[in-house]
Order: C-alpha cells, then structure tokens, then sequence
C-alpha cells in the first residue's frame, strides 16, 4: 500500500516539474488542431455550393484529422522536447545527488518521468482532438465520417511517439549530456 502511494506521490511530484511542457505540448495541439480545423473548413466553406455541404466538409476535415507526414515531424519533435526535459535533471550533479538522495529506487523513478512524458502528450492530444471535433460539428461539416480517421490516427501517432521518444531516452541517458 505504501509503494502505490509513493509512486503516484512521485507521479504528482513530478508532473508539478513539468507543468511548462504539458502547457506547450496542449498550446501547440490547439493550435495546429481544432484552429487550423476551423480555418481550413471556413476556407473550404467559401468555394462550395449549398448542397452536400456537410458531407464535403466532413471529408474534408477527416482528411485534415487523420495521419499525416507534417504532424508526424511536428509529434517527433514534442516527444524528443519531453524526453530531454525529462531526463534533464542528470546534466547538473546537484540535482542529481538530490534526486539520487531520495529514498526511491531508479526503477519507479524512471517509471514516473516515462509515464508523465506520454501521459501529457496523449492527454493534450485527446483534449484538442475533442476540440476538433467541435469545431468541425460548429462549421457544419459531418464529424460522423472522421470518426475512424481520428482514430486511425490517434493509434499511428501515438506509436509514432512512443518510438521517438523511447530513442530519445535512450540517447539522452547514454550520451550523458543535451
């Protein structure tokens, strides 16, 4: 019961650290999310006829929502940012004889800066998907036929930073410094 405890005491300690990047990683979703939703639909709004509005705007924005090689860029370089700022505390001998003082083992230590690092992407991603998708219902596009996409993508892109930041973890703590 005390284990349990200390590892999310540690998990809470830890996220109050990373405060600045789980506010970085949701501004930079919201705003290549449900803000670029809203201004490609009205772009797209303007060159369309009345008639099957909905159903083009709904392709449309499944199109934008899904897995795509620019977001795929822009993912790899948060997950590389959370790895480095994670682990950042090895590259200054106080923090780590502090850290190192703490009765916690380095297993659950490293458990708790992992799981903070792919528990504030995969929030601030889901939030601003939310978002998207109220967005999109707000300009009149059939969110109903984005629903697969978004997941579809959801799945690749969390894969995609889980690979990038495992490398990045990797190579930080080898190389021993940024």
């Amino acid at each position: 019961m005390t284990s349990k405890k200390s590892f999310w005491v540690n998990i809470k300690t830890n996220a109050r650290r990373r405060v600045w990047l789980a506010v970085v990683m949701f501004l930079a979703f919201f705003f290549s999310m449900p803000v670029f939703t809203a201004l490609s639909l009205s772009t797209e709004k303007v060159y369309i006829t009345a008639r099957q509005t909905d159903i083009y705007l709904g392709r449309v924005f499944a199109r934008q929502i899904g897995f795509s090689g620019g977001r795929s860029i822009f993912i790899g370089l948060l997950a590389a940012v959370a790895a480095i700022q994670g682990f950042s505390y090895m590259y200054q001998r106080k923090k780590l004889d502090m850290y190192m003082s703490v009765p916690v083992t380095k297993g659950k230590r490293f458990a708790a800066v992992y799981l903070n690092g792919f528990v504030i992407y995969f929030l601030s991603y889901l939030i601003n998907l939310l978002l998207s998708f109220v967005a999109a219902q707000a300009m009149g596009a059939n969110v109903a036929i984005a629903v697969g996409e978004a997941c579809a993508a959801l799945v690749a892109d969390a894969i995609l930073y889980l690979a990038v930041y495992n490398i990045a973890i990797l190579a930080v703590m080898l190389t021993g410094n940024l």
